[in-house]
């Protein structure tokens, strides 16, 4: 099994092509490009640019991935995919701009060769309690039938990821499940992010044998079973042993790849040792018989 890394702030604290070099040199096959989620500014940066010079940007990162010897195993577009309403922001022309951003992710990832598009659902009530779910789940319906119109243009697959809190749709294996399987397009699969899992105490193993062959992508990370803190594997309550005889018996050929925050002042100080460590980490998690 392949194991990648999250690049979160990586590129800009050690500059693009050393940390490319530095990820591979720690033993990382791969890595889940983050770049469309930081940098997502509604109205204005990255996504404002057009298309070409967007492109640009992507088409640059992956000449460094591939000189360094890693592959692009998937990509974190921007969220909340359904914005918040904000005082003197209008909340449909914010909605519109986010789909258009989203899709634009999906040039990056053709760019960066990447067969995945990790997305958020829509929440239309945010982080609270939702008031309609059956209209949010008409909602998400309607708009992954309508994004995966332009991933099949640029050859990737949607991956739907699972929210941390029980209230929230894909929260649990049913409610993800129930989506995926309502839009019902090959093209529409699972990630589980292990941390979200926890802290809705739903046990890995759980999750991963209800998903079944619907899991192609995960984030892997740790926590206390309550708070979101993207951990290093073994380090919070992650039952890793059960976990990755589950991965086994569903027969999940993707990449293990990590979703842990590197410490910032470590990465300064010895970047090498700091991302060896977390690589060690993940391949504890693939050892395990």
């Amino acid at each position: 099994m392949k194991i990648g890394t999250c690049i979160f702030s990586l590129p800009k604290l050690l500059g693009k092509e050393r940390a490319y070099e530095l990820i591979k040199g720690a033993g990382f096959d791969a890595v889940d490009h983050t770049a469309p989620m930081t940098e997502y500014q509604p109205f204005s940066g990255l996504f404002a640019l057009p298309e070409k010079d967007f492109a640009r940007e992507f088409v640059s990162d992956a000449e460094a991935l591939n000189k360094a010897g890693l592959t692009c195993s998937q990509v974190h577009v921007p969220f909340p995919t359904y914005p918040e309403p904000r005082q003197g922001v209008n909340q449909a022309e914010e909605y519109a701009f986010m789909k258009s951003a989203i899709k634009k992710s999906f040039r990056a990832a053709r760019e960066l060769n990447a067969p995945y598009c990790v997305l958020h659902p829509l929440m239309r009530c945010g982080w609270g309690k939702d008031d309609n779910p059956e209209l949010t789940f008409r909602m998400n319906v309607e708009l992954f039938a309508e994004l995966l119109e332009e991933a099949k243009k640029q050859g990737v697959k949607i991956a739907l990821e699972n929210m941390p809190n029980a209230w929230i749709p894909t929260a649990t294996p049913e409610s993800l499940i129930a989506l995926i399987d309502a839009v019902g397009d090959e093209d529409f699969v699972a990630c589980l992010d292990t941390g979200h899992a926890l802290i809705t105490k739903t046990p890995l193993a759980d999750y991963v044998r209800a998903l079944g062959s619907r899991l192609k992508v995960l984030h892997v990370h740790d926590n206390d079973g309550v708070k979101d803190l993207h951990a290093m594997p073994f380090t919070g309550v992650a039952d890793w042993q059960a976990f990755a005889t589950a991965l086994r018996e569903v027969g999940f050929q993707g990449t293990l790849s990590l979703e842990a925050l590197f410490d910032e002042n470590a990465l300064l100080r010895n970047p090498l040792e700091h991302l060896k460590r977390a690589k060690e980490s993940a391949q504890k998690i693939v050892d395990i018989q």
